[in-house]
């Protein structure tokens, strides 16, 4: 005959091993923030409780990410692979990071693949210059929201009834309640009939998209977005668009949820167009557009910055350098400005990936000294293992987008 304690072992081992007391929950805190990030990316998923734990807002502003991620101001480098005719290539997105060197003794960066991401549709692109680490990625009716720091995807809800209506969305950030808004304006073919509507993503119940405040004026977005210090700027035209004066900002106050126009200066120099781009410039809105060259020796553009958006008020720069220095950037003469780094100097890159396998080259404009520096960029699709892996052709054009990002990644969950 068994004993009670025989009886009780076999149970135990029917139904797997005993667990005893469970580890506290302070303790388990503790644990979880002497590991390094890219550890509890892939622990969040060991249990609820841990996953709870990892994505918190407490946690994540504890010294782990602190320790863990020294705030260093980096580019976030994103591009899309394949052409449409090439239907065997699975449309991928892919995102790298690289520092930025603060001194610029170096004259490369080295970047490294953060993430790839599924892209069901080939035209998939950001709307958005990065807010905080996310990026806005949307196409006809479809809008989404990612972190490749986290790898978080968020797709978020359709809109009701806009099946054959145009949609304009942005992404926002309110640093006063910390929260982050997506915002859509959606509009008829005629403009005139346009709504505006508004999600706040990270709360509690599942978002849905709930109707604004617009503007009285009708208009059409012509630009991306960017998000300054809670207000989200794009360039737009109204419906007087043969008028010098037809070029507006839409200004949309995050927190508020409300528009109003910033008028642009009385000038034809300015066009919402591959030609201009809105950035970042300490703090400040500015828009930078290439005036049209008058010879094949320099390359010229001006530079605009909001002082005051009440007043309207901009100041305005011109600056030409040698055509020499255009052919640092590579193969092609298609550049783009894609914002400004930490110290305010802006960034040049050029607009596609280079068709040769090859690293390539962006350049950093100092506004006040009226210096250049040449970086080489690395590691990014630059190996042919790479590009035979992932079907990217050598007449593919590959879009390049590069977010410079002052506080490094983000592992904020949504």
């Amino acid at each position: 005959m068994k004993s009670e304690e025989q009886v009780h072992n076999n149970n135990d081992s029917k139904n797997g091993p005993s667990l005893k007391d469970p580890i506290p929950f302070d303790l388990t805190v503790e644990i979880l923030t002497r590991l390094p990030v890219k550890s509890l990316l892939k622990f969040q998923y060991v249990s609820k409780t841990w996953c709870s734990i990892i994505r918190s807002k407490d946690f994540i502003n504890s010294s782990v990410y602190m320790r863990s991620t020294p705030p260093t101001s980096r580019l976030l480098i994103s591009f899309k692979n394949g052409q449409l005719t090439r239907k065997n290539a699975e449309k991928r997105l892919f995102f790298f990071t690289s520092s930025q060197e603060q001194d610029h003794e170096s004259s490369s960066l080295v970047a490294n693949l953060e993430t790839t991401m599924a892209s069901m549709d080939a035209y998939f692109h950001p709307r958005c210059a990065s807010v905080n680490g996310f990026i806005c990625l949307s196409h006809k009716g479809r809008f989404m929201v990612c972190n490749p720091s986290t790898r978080q995807v968020i797709t978020l809800p359709e809109i009701a009834g806009n099946d054959m209506k145009s949609a304009y969305k942005y992404l926002g950030y309110d640093p006063v309640n910390d929260q982050y808004k997506a915002m859509c304006k959606i509009a008829s073919s005629s403009e005139e009939d346009q709504e505006h509507v508004v999600l706040t993503l990270g709360c509690d119940k599942k978002p849905s998209w709930r109707h604004i405040e617009g503007v009285n004026k009708s208009y059409h977005p012509l630009t991306k977005g960017i998000c300054i210090n809670g207000f989200v700027y794009y360039g737009a035209i109204t419906p007087t668009q043969y008028k010098k004066n037809d070029r507006v900002i839409v200004c949309f106050d995050v927190r508020s949820e409300r528009q109003r126009f910033i008028n642009l200066p009385s000038t034809d120099n300015i066009h919402w167009d591959s030609t201009s781009t809105l950035i970042d410039y300490k703090g400040n809105l500015a828009n930078v557009n290439i005036v049209r060259s008058r010879g094949e020796t320099s390359f010229n553009f001006d530079f605009w910055v909001l002082r005051d958006a009440k007043e309207h008020e901009w100041s305005m720069r011109s600056f030409s350098f040698r055509r020499c220095w255009w052919d640092y950037l590579g193969e092609t003469s298609i550049l783009s400005f894609q914002g400004t780094n930490k110290m305010g100097e802006i960034i040049l890159a050029p607009k596609f990936l280079p068709r040769s396998v090859r690293p390539f080259n962006i350049l950093y404009f100092n506004v006040e000294s009226n210096i250049f520096k040449e970086v080489k960029v690395e590691g990014v699709a630059d190996d042919e293992e790479f590009r035979r892996r992932y079907g990217i052709g050598n007449n593919d054009n590959c879009h390049l987008y590069i977010s410079p990002e002052e506080h490094g990644a983000n592992f904020t969950f949504l």
